[in-house]
């Protein structure tokens, strides 16, 4: 057996296979048929018959193996599905962006400083709050740079104001060029604000865009979750019980059909083995041909009592005859005493005797044997043979209920198994579902933050553009010669400017310190992958407790004590949730699916045996019958055929006939001869009547008994034949009929383990490779992580990139302008000293001085 050998279905066939060819290799030596041959005939027929048995169960394992277990059906369609991060400008500039954010930040924030304030709670300790410094250095540094420069357009106009003088005699040496170069700035510089605060609009609204995606995504994500959950928990729970079920099916399907799968294949073992049934044919038929023979017997017997009877009338008449022959002989005259004394009636009387026939024993015991009992005892060994698979049937019944008991309990401790999983995915449902509440409060929060920061946004825009329509105005003016006009729009537009810088550096400052923040917070753990290190380190806290973020969430089951960054790295490989959460603490199917833990199961179907050690082929009555039969059918039918065929009369009737006729001639008294020939015709006629019927009756029981005896060698030698092999059955069956049941048990019993086998390998290689596959989670981060890191963030960066630009543009354009608001106020001081002297020249000297401008005023900052 190989569970007792402990080797592979190969290493057995192998072995089998090896022994077979051995006691073939043996059969074909010469000194096997001196020796060895008669040690190992019946050896060699066991091991063909386990061999055979082998091959053919290897066969209909092989094919058994090949079943097709149900599919489970697909479980709810997602929302957020797979796609390419789309809208993304791969431009080199958002690297480089990124570049600066991580400048500002160059190492990773601390993890718990920023659980800290996250949750709300103000770090009031010393340590912590340098710990804050020392990782807002960056953007304290950048908020010092950003106020020195917001200070420095004030403090030159002030310091101008105050100190301002222009020296008139650098007037006349390129005056005009530096004014139209300080033009041709100013444009330069309008057109490039004009296309930042196209920027800036654009990108605003492409970032309110994106956020309001990423809301309805997370609210998708969170919803695509719960789907998760349900569809991995029905599928998981399909392939266990719908499985299973299938299997439970077959193997009931099985049972039910145990006469045709176990008792007709014993039958037909034993059949192809001994032959039975050719032998209960020829039974059946030496009982009917007994029967016939009986009959016959019967109707030979009958004729001889017949024929006994007209012997005997034969006789009477034959004595009377003779009676009147001695009479005849007495009344004979002396003159024909001669010849009547030649006439001899000694001889007529019948000497055939059928006593020995008529009275044999055998005979009469065939005659008389029960012919139809004895085919009922046939029938019923027969019946018995036929029906062996519903003995089978009958005697298993208990055991196979037991069976399909015990698959019932064991479907039950696999529905307990799984309503545990389902308990966990209705809680995870559950905190799924209050997440989403959550997630829809904040999303209420999240979209008035977005519209306050889209209303920022605008709000620098329209600040941007009214500052740019007012250059763009002093700008005109200073092309069309009004230098007064064009001074006092200029100077306008650095008061106004000066006053707005706190707003836009403040906000370009708040948009820069939130595109960082975000990106370290947010967008770090989420484009960590694929290892997504960052974020476990954010999630996961592995405190006192020693519990993960997993199983914080699902209430500290501490089943789900698995890293967020394990559970992310293996779904992006789209491995199955059973082994990623670690699901084999809840549901381990590998113990449940296994066989040798089934120890109630296994014991019943160790008890499942046949017993067929008590079936009888050859009873001691059916035997006893036959052998006496047999002896009884050993009939002398030479002698009784001599008996028939001897001379019914001692002498001839028809020749003493014809003698007396001769006598009768020779006599010369005729009242003799009257009386002679009297006597002669009474001879003849009774010649006619009764010894011609008594010679045909003879050589008709001549006949009868030649085709009896014709009829029983046959039958007799069948008879024996039948009876040496119903004890040649009988001693097989004795002898290995158990073992042909056992092997024909243990067949059947591994096709059962077989389907156990298939179902723990189907379930072990559904659950571990193709139910319930995450990938879905990592799709949902992703694209979160798209819109609102990608997407979004990079709208932001770009936002406060162009609004950077803009400033800059207005502050470049301010310093330029100042210079022009110099360089028309010197053009306008020119024109107006030029004017002046001519009047006061053409006076003769007299009237208004012209004031002298000293040297230290003339420089112009």
């Amino acid at each position: 057996n190989r569970k007792y050998l402990k080797v592979s279905r190969k290493q057995y066939l192998s072995i089998v296979c090896k022994n077979v060819i051995f006691i073939f290799e043996l059969v074909n030596c010469s000194i096997v048929e001196d020796q060895i041959f008669p040690m190992i005939k019946m050896k060699l027929s066991h091991w063909l018959l386990i061999g055979a048995f082998f091959i053919v169960h290897h066969q209909s394992v092989c094919t058994h193996g090949a079943i097709q277990f149900p599919v489970p059906k697909k479980g709810d369609n997602y929302i957020v599905q797979p796609e390419e991060c789309n809208g993304t400008v791969a431009f080199p500039v958002f690297s480089f962006l990124k570049y600066i954010l991580s400048f500002l930040q160059p190492n990773e924030g601390p993890i718990e400083l920023i659980q800290l304030i996250l949750s709300r709670t103000i770090p009031t300790d010393t340590s912590t709050i340098l710990r804050l410094v020392h990782l807002e250095i960056g953007y304290i540094i950048l908020g010092v740079a950003i106020l020195v420069v917001m200070l420095m357009l004030p403090c030159i106009l002030l310091t101008q104001a105050c100190c301002g003088e222009y020296d008139l005699t650098e007037y006349e040496k390129g005056s005009r060029m530096c004014k139209r170069s300080l033009v041709f700035v100013l444009q330069m510089m309008l057109i490039c604000v004009l296309v930042t605060i196209v920027g800036m609009v654009s990108t605003n609204e492409e970032m309110s865009t994106h956020l309001r995606r990423a809301s309805h995504m997370s609210k998708s994500a969170l919803e695509d979750m719960s789907t998760f959950v349900n569809n991995a928990q029905l599928e998981i729970s399909a392939v266990i019980m719908d499985s299973y079920d299938f299997v439970f099916t077959h193997i009931d399907d099985q049972l039910e059909h145990v006469e045709n799968l176990l008792g007709a294949p014993i039958q037909k073992e034993i059949a192809k083995e001994t032959g039975i049934d050719v032998a209960l044919v020829s039974l059946t038929e030496v009982t009917l041909e007994i029967k016939k023979l009986a009959e016959r017997i019967g109707s030979l017997l009958g004729d001889c009592a017949i024929f006994k009877d007209k012997i005997i009338e034969t006789e009477q008449k034959l004595q009377d005859v003779r009676s009147q022959i001695l009479l005849f002989k007495k009344q004979c005259p002396d003159k024909e005493r001669i010849l009547c004394e030649t006439i001899e009636g000694d001889g007529l009387e019948i000497v055939l005797k059928i006593d020995k026939i008529y009275k044999d024993a055998k005979f009469l015991t065939l005659k008389e044997w029960d012919t139809d009992l004895l085919i009922l005892d046939v029938h019923k060994i027969r019946n018995e043979f036929v029906n062996l698979p519903l003995k089978i049937v009958k005697d298993t019944r208990e055991k196979r209920a037991d069976i399909k008991h015990e698959l019932i309990v064991q479907r039950r401790m696999l529905e307990d198994a799984v309503s545990a999983a389902k308990n966990l995915a209705k809680d995870l449902t559950q905190r799924i579902f209050l997440s989403q509440r959550k997630v829809e409060n904040y999303s209420e929060l999240f979209d008035k933050a977005d519209f306050w920061r889209w209303t920022v946004g605008i709000g620098c825009t329209l600040l941007v553009l009214l500052l740019w329509i007012i250059l763009t105005i002093g700008v005109c003016y200073s092309c069309c010669a009004d230098g007064y006009t064009a001074s006092s729009i200029l100077t306008f537009y650095m008061i106004l400017l000066s006053l707005c810088s706190p707003f836009l550096w403040g906000a370009l400052f708040a948009l820069f310190s939130i595109a960082g923040h975000t990106d370290l917070v947010l967008c770090t753990p989420l484009t960590s992958g694929p290892e997504y290190r960052v974020i476990s380190k954010f999630v996961d806290d592995t405190g006192s407790n020693g519990n993960y973020f997993l199983s914080s969430y699902v209430y500290n089951n501490r089943s789900f004590n698995v890293p967020l960054r394990d559970v992310l790295n293996e779904c992006s490989k789209d491995k199955p949730i059973y082994d990623v959460v670690n699901l084999n603490s809840i549901i381990n199917v590998d113990k449940l699916t296994d066989q040798t833990k089934w120890a109630r199961l296994n014991l019943i179907i160790d008890e499942f045996q046949v017993n067929i050690s008590n079936l009888q082929i050859s009873t001691p009555h059916l035997n006893n019958q036959l052998v006496a039969i047999s002896v009884n059918l050993n009939i002398d039918f030479t002698q009784h055929r001599a008996l028939l065929t001897a001379e019914l009369t001692r002498k001839h009737v028809d020749s003493f006939a014809d003698q007396l006729e001769n006598i009768s001639n020779q006599i010369k008294d005729l009242s003799t001869v009257a009386r002679l020939e009297t006597l002669t015709t009474r001879i003849k006629r009774l010649s006619v009547s009764h010894l011609e019927p008594l010679e045909k009756m003879k050589e008709n029981l001549v006949f009868q008994m030649t085709a009896l005896e014709l009829s029983t060698m046959p039958l007799l030698r069948q008879l024996n034949q039948s009876i040496s092999h119903l004890k040649t059955i009988q001693y097989f069956v004795q002898e290995h009929a158990t073992s042909i049941a056992t092997n024909k048990r243990d067949a059947f019993v591994t096709i059962l383990n077989e389907y156990i086998f298939e179902y723990r390998k189907h379930i072990n290689s559904a659950i571990k490779t193709s139910v319930g596959k995450c990938k879905q989670i990592v799709t949902n981060v992703q694209r979160i992580s798209c819109l609102l890191c990608t997407l979004s963030l990079n709208m932001l960066n770009m936002f406060w990139l162009f609004m950077f630009l803009a400033v800059v543009s207005l502050y470049v354009s301010a310093f330029v302008g100042n210079s022009l608001v110099v360089c028309l106020k010197r053009q306008l001081l020119g024109s107006l000293t030029i004017n002046n002297g001519h009047v006061l020249h053409g006076g003769g000297g007299s009237g208004w001085n012209t004031p002298r401008i000293s040297e230290e005023r003339s420089q112009v900052w």
